[in-house]
């Protein structure tokens, strides 16, 4: 009984501290040393990075080997404005290092901070999405960024944390704080804003801090992370590519290049990988032959059903569903919901049919709408599952959570549905040797379980 309560008081200490930290900023470190490590997944390779405000970059220690300076990827800057219409410059005061993992090497040391190099065989992963809090003046919104019950990243990071992850899958945008809070609002008031590393850090690197330094990570990109939008950061301090200025989002005349990236598998197991895909470019419109992104994304779809003959399990994520269960904008409609596509889904639909992505592809994972949804279909198709509702603001459905009646999954073509319209984030657990069964808990906000869900075949069915 003693053993529990201290595990409890400790887990309440991590949250209470990271939220001590959001709500002042990294105040404490404003004036002195900071470095802050973190481990990115990228295309068959494992990047460690550091940012920091210190003159060169941090040294690592591999094993037992003598310490060595992490590389600089790229120096702190401030970016001219991208457009005329832009009304602040985003500023990057900060170095950003790395170095790629060496081979042998079982962990690496910053500081004080030991990473391990993730295992062969990955039998628990973290999933979250949509994390930023949500500030935006075009739409006169603005999510109360200094109220943890309202913009509770830091309270869903630290229990995640504690759940000690194999590996964490961030589904995309991270960046929110577009917009400055007006003075008249205490929820966000104070609230850095823009592209820059002052809303970086509040949005990202400060209330991800617990699980950073637990896990590697795999980033998939958002909307948020276009170049129109928070781009240069992405390619600073996400992209597990090798810095390109051109890919930098720096110029505006550049975008075709930096907008794009080229899908890569991240093996997760035997017979099991995670294929990642950069939809930032995607909208709700179809994207026609006429758009810039048709040509790109039908060869990307190309290379996506290659990589997955490499594996009999494979899970696609990518930031946008394929599709997404919402309620019915038609008043004329026979379902009180629809499903609903976006801008690539024509596009898979014009390959493959209604099966959208072929066999062995079995189950997508996405974000991008702030709940929590999870999906069989009774066609051929991959199942779903949406994970968005780690901390933005949610979607605003009237309905505590979406349940479908027979007659409607039967209009819609679904055999299995369930929903969870409230903050949190998800655990996939493999069930087998193999890595072709695994186990899909959604948590509420204090890390308790809410929902399991068996992933096997193309079915995900929640209990």
């Amino acid at each position: 009984m003693m053993n529990i309560k201290i595990k409890k008081l400790f887990s309440l200490a991590i949250i209470l501290g990271s939220i001590f930290l959001l709500n002042t900023g990294f105040a404490a470190q404003e004036n002195s040393d900071y470095v802050q490590p973190y481990l990115v997944v990228g295309d068959n390779q494992y990047i460690l990075r550091a940012v920091t405000n210190l003159a060169k970059c941090p040294t690592v220690q591999w094993d037992s080997q003598d310490p060595e300076e992490m590389k600089v990827r790229v120096l702190g800057a401030k970016i001219p404005l991208r457009k005329k219409s832009d009304v602040i410059e985003s500023d990057f005061p900060i170095l950003t290092c790395e170095m790629v993992w060496p081979k042998d090497a079982k962990e690496g040391k910053v500081n004080n901070q030991v990473f391990k190099r993730p295992a062969n065989e990955i039998k628990k992963i973290i999933v979250v999405a949509d994390t930023g809090c949500r500030l935006k003046g075009a739409e006169n919104f603005y999510q109360d960024c200094n109220e943890p019950t309202k913009w509770p990243l830091a309270q869903i990071m630290a229990n995640a944390a504690a759940k000690n992850p194999d590996l964490v899958i961030h589904i995309g945008d991270l960046h929110y704080r577009e917009s400055p809070c007006p003075e008249s609002l205490p929820g966000c008031k104070g609230s850095p804003w823009g592209y820059g590393y002052d809303t970086w850090k509040a949005d990202f690197f400060v209330p991800a801090k617990p699980l950073l330094e637990k896990a590697a990570w795999v980033f998939v990109r958002g909307n948020h992370e276009a170049c129109s939008r928070a781009g240069q950061g992405w390619h600073r301090f996400i992209d597990p590519r090798s810095w390109d200025e051109k890919r930098s989002c720096n110029d505006h005349s550049n975008d075709v290049i930096g907008d794009y990236s080229e899908p890569f598998s991240v093996p997760l197991g035997k017979a099991a990988q995670f294929i990642v895909f950069d939809s930032a470019k995607n909208g709700s419109k179809p994207i026609t032959e006429k758009d810039e992104s048709f040509s790109i994304y039908v060869n990307q779809f190309k290379t996506i059903e290659t990589l997955a003959l490499n594996k009999k399990f494979n899970i696609f994520g990518s930031h946008h569903p394929l599709n997404i269960v919402l309620p019915s904008k038609k008043k004329d409609s026979q379902s009180e919901y629809q499903v609903y596509p976006t801008g690539f889904t024509n596009i898979l639909a014009g390959l493959n049919g209604e099966e959208l992505l072929k066999s062995p592809i079995n189950l997508t994972i996405h974000g991008h709408n702030h709940i929590f949804e999870a999906i069989t279909y009774d066609i051929n198709r991959p199942a779903e599952i949406v994970s968005g509702n780690s901390g933005s603001s949610l979607e605003e459905i009237n309905n505590v959570e979406i349940k479908l009646s027979d007659v409607q999954k039967k209009l819609l073509k679904i055999k299995e549905f369930s929903s969870y319209q409230d903050f949190g984030f998800g655990t996939l657990e493999r069930q087998d040797e193999t890595g072709e069964k695994w186990l899909f808990t959604e948590f509420d906000v204090n890390g308790k379980a809410l929902l399991k869900c068996d992933v096997s075949d193309r079915t995900v069915v929640c209990k």
